[in-house]
């Protein structure tokens, strides 16, 4: 790379053709002869019809390509030289699922005439996969840096295939329970998002990362959602007619199945025709979140054998919370008074046990003296 080609971000400012490409990427759209050629797009069955929902993934696009800038500008050939190379990849890793991560960045990075350092290799690849999964990944032996920064990473270790990865990433089961004595059917008749706030005063906030789609903090009552529901519907839009266990599902890039579960975990918090549904919107338009509306309790993406709800990857969650509504942890100004009563109650009985340490150390200390001062100084009661 010449001196004069030397850019601090690669990819910063993608093009509306660059997150066309992205879109054949990720889904394999095909795309009119107008939207080919560059013209505006007319053809109502074209999938960049679609795109407008798709802003605010292209907005977390947007922003994690243009934060990705090489560790030393101009030290070496970047890694990812500008958006094509991380389609690139991204294919790649769909198409060779099952090789591990090591020979595809090999198999990659080979193309190039200066290969880049292995740090930028592995960052390349880890953006890729974010972008992909929607899952925070790290290779493992860089993951020091990023923790510091408080990001919650997923590694995808060199020996270890992307299919590993996923499978590694969402490796927590329901509990068996879930799916006895119809507690499923409880759960999706009681649990909504209007309960929670009102009996368990829980908050809710949206999250990018996918692992952490309804997770409870259960010390703030935080409960996060993944919001990007327009994304998870055009991976079930992609794969909705393909046979299961053919080819051209195994090359996609998220399980059917975790995003029917993620979609699905949201209609039960806030389902179609509740109070719950006006609770979402607001979320969403106060933080520019995408959950779909008004089309996201449609059913156009589902297949007939998919009509009846399973949760093998989110019903541990599921259950936590439903356990977490019947039986609901202290949390705001009542929370608050008993942590203080705790740390005042906890106060006391320290002041008390140094007070009774030093009371018993003076008693010592006079007990000591008295003995001593009986051995000095001995009574005489012997007769004259």
């Amino acid at each position: 790379m010449s001196d004069s080609n030397v850019t601090i971000s690669p990819l910063g400012n993608a093009s509306r053709a660059e997150l066309k490409k992205l879109c054949q990427a990720l889904w394999d759209w095909r795309y009119c002869s107008r939207c080919n050629d560059g013209e505006p797009c007319q053809m109502s069955k074209c999938p960049w019809q679609r795109s407008d929902k798709l802003e605010p993934f292209f907005d977390f696009y947007r922003k994690v390509t243009a934060w990705h800038i090489a560790e030393v500008p101009g030290g070496g050939e970047y890694a990812l030289r500008g958006h094509d190379d991380l389609f690139s990849i991204v294919r790649l890793i769909k198409q060779k699922s099952d090789v591990p991560r090591s020979i595809l960045t090999e198999e990659f990075f080979s193309q190039y005439d200066r290969k880049p350092n292995m740090a930028e290799q592995h960052r390349a690849f880890d953006l890729a996969v974010r972008i992909m999964s929607m899952l925070n990944c790290s290779i493992g032996d860089q993951s020091l840096n990023r923790l510091e920064l408080g990001l919650d990473l997923t590694i995808w270790a060199n020996d270890k295939t992307y299919r590993e990865f996923i499978e590694n990433a969402f490796s927590f089961k329901a509990p068996p329970i879930l799916h006895e004595n119809g507690l499923l059917s409880e759960i999706e008749a009681r649990l909504n998002a209007i309960q929670l706030k009102k009996v368990a005063k829980i908050k809710f906030q949206g999250t990018d990362d996918l692992k952490n789609h309804l997770k409870l903090d259960t010390d703030t009552g935080i409960l996060q959602l993944f919001h990007h529901v327009t994304f998870l519907r055009e991976h079930l839009l992609a794969t909705q007619d393909k046979i299961p266990g053919s080819a051209v599902v195994q090359r996609v890039i998220l399980p059917r199945q975790l995003a029917l579960e993620t979609h699905d975990s949201l209609e039960i918090l806030f389902p179609s025709g509740h109070d719950s549904v006006q609770l979402l919107r607001s979320l969403a338009s106060q933080k520019s979140l995408d959950f779909d509306y008004p089309a996201f309790g449609r059913m156009e993406y589902r297949r007939e054998d998919e009509s009846e709800a399973v949760y093998c990857y989110w019903g541990h969650r599921l259950f936590e919370l439903y356990e977490e509504l019947k039986e609901p942890r202290p949390r705001g100004i009542f929370h608050w008074v008993q942590e203080r009563t705790k740390k005042r109650h906890f106060m006391m009985l320290t002041i008390a046990g140094v007070l009774f340490a030093v009371l018993s150390l003076a008693v010592s200390v006079f007990s000591a003296w008295v003995s001593y001062q009986q051995w000095k100084h001995p009574v005489n009661n012997s007769n004259p």
